[in-house]
């Protein structure tokens, strides 16, 4: 009988990775799905390279192997999402966090005040990817988080719990709540921020399987031309913002004009900031 090795088998995988061209990274997805398998740091694969594996340990890794050549995200496998410099919990049913959204938190960290307690709000906050990312980053940060699915809520809650001590280290705090608003935040806000669902329900059908198979609906169809959130966002921010407070969002790459279009008088535009491919991903409003 041929002898399994941790690093055989992440060989294996790789290439079955490869072979569909599903990965950017397969290595490294390999090596993720073997370690979880097998239960070991991803280092351990390669320090007990010549460990024999049985057959349940195999049988273990090809489940999880099974699972992404289904097309199933590798953050649902896991069980964990990479986020700034987060470690999150993920479930299936809950927005997996991009990379790209990242420039939301460096957006607002380059307009936000430097100093001073702040009162801030997210809509959709998913894992609480920004949320705890932002309060982590911007200490005196009072963050009021909220989620419309049940799914996501109690995620973004045990991330919360997750980096509880370290955000009271700075003095900050993130409150997750089941709503679809902000009639239960606590106003007036300094910001306001969100990554809403913005794609149009055609382009959806020509997303990878990853995305339109498996992961929320209600976290991506923005409706038509995907632009249906962005007037209750600026409403809000009109409502619950101090004068000089900040709005600011995620947009897809080619809704920048239309999304200004609809932009009530009241604010003011102050930057458009480019994700990793050079196309707008992030509008910051003034409230004036």
């Amino acid at each position: 009988m041929e002898a399994w090795t941790p690093p055989k088998l992440v060989a294996w995988i790789r290439g079955e990775l490869e072979r569909r061209k599903m990965s950017t990274n397969p290595r490294l997805e390999a090596e993720w799905l073997v370690a979880k398998g097998l239960g070991i740091d991803r280092l351990n694969i390669y320090l007990n390279h010549d460990q024999i594996l049985s057959e349940e340990e195999r049988a273990q890794v090809r489940e999880l192997v099974r699972r992404r050549l289904e097309r199933e995200p590798l953050p649902y496998i896991l069980g964990k999402a990479h986020f700034w410099t987060l470690e999150l919990n993920i479930v299936p049913g809950v927005l997996c966090p991009r990379p790209d959204s990242e420039t939301l938190v460096e957006a607002l960290l380059e307009h936000l005040p430097k100093e001073g307690p702040l009162k801030m709000a997210e809509l959709g906050t998913g894992t609480g990817a920004l949320a705890i990312a932002l309060a982590l980053e911007r200490p005196l940060s009072n963050i009021w988080a909220a989620e419309i699915s049940p799914i996501a809520f109690a995620c973004a809650k045990s991330n919360v719990d997750t980096y509880l001590e370290e955000l009271e280290k700075q003095g900050s705090q993130v409150r997750v709540c089941l709503t679809d608003g902000l009639d239960q935040a606590e106003g007036p806000l300094d910001v306001i921020f969100s990554n809403p669902p913005y794609i149009a329900p055609e382009v959806i059908q020509t997303l990878e399987p990853e995305v339109r198979l498996f992961e929320p609906m209600e976290a991506l169809d923005g409706g038509a031309q995907g632009l249906e959130f962005y007037p209750r966002l600026f409403a809000w921010g009109e409502r619950f913002l101090n004068r000089g407070g900040l709005l600011a969002f995620e947009l897809g790459y080619d809704q920048k004009s239309a999304i200004l279009d609809l932009k009530p008088q009241v604010f003011e535009t102050l930057a458009a900031h480019k994700d990793l491919a050079g196309h707008d991903r992030v509008l910051v409003f003034k409230r004036v």
